[in-house]
C-alpha cells in the first residue's frame, strides 16, 4: 500500500551529536508539505462537513481537499461516516455520494444548502 503522505526535508534534524534527531521528525508527523494541504474550508457545509470528519477519524489535520478513500478507508468506515453525518448535521446522504464526491469539498456541494448549519 502506498504511504498517506509523503515529506519531503531538504535536511534531516539533528541532534548535538550529529544524529538524526528523531523526536523533532516525530513533531512534524502528519503536517501537510503542500500549501493544497493547507486550504481553508470556506462554505458553512464544509466547515460543517469537515467537522465531523475530524471528529470522526480523530485527525485535526484534515483539509477540504483530502480524499476519503486514499489513507485506506474502507467502505464499512464510509457507512459509519454517512451515518455519523446523518445524526450530526440531519442531512441524509446516500453511501453512493461518497463514492461520487469523496472529498469534503465535493461532498458539500451535493448538501442542500438550507440543512446544514453555518
Amino acid at each position: 500500500m502506498p504511504p498517506a503522505l509523503v515529506t519531503v526535508w531538504d535536511a534531516l534534524p539533528l541532534t548535538a551529536n550529529g544524529k538524526a534527531d528523531r523526536a523533532a521528525l516525530a513533531r512534524h508527523e502528519g503536517e501537510p508539505d503542500t500549501e493544497e494541504g493547507d486550504v481553508r474550508s470556506a462554505t458553512g457545509e464544509e466547515r460543517a462537513l469537515l467537522s465531523v470528519w475530524k471528529d470522526f477519524f480523530g485527525t485535526p489535520s484534515l483539509s477540504v481537499l483530502d480524499n476519503f478513500f486514499e489513507p485506506g478507508k474502507d467502505t464499512l468506515r464510509a457507512v459509519r461516516l454517512m451515518a455519523v453525518v446523518r445524526k450530526e448535521l440531519g442531512v441524509s446522504l446516500p453511501v453512493s455520494t461518497l463514492f461520487s464526491a469523496p472529498a469534503v469539498r465535493a461532498l458539500a456541494a451535493r448538501v442542500p444548502k438550507s440543512r446544514v448549519p453555518a
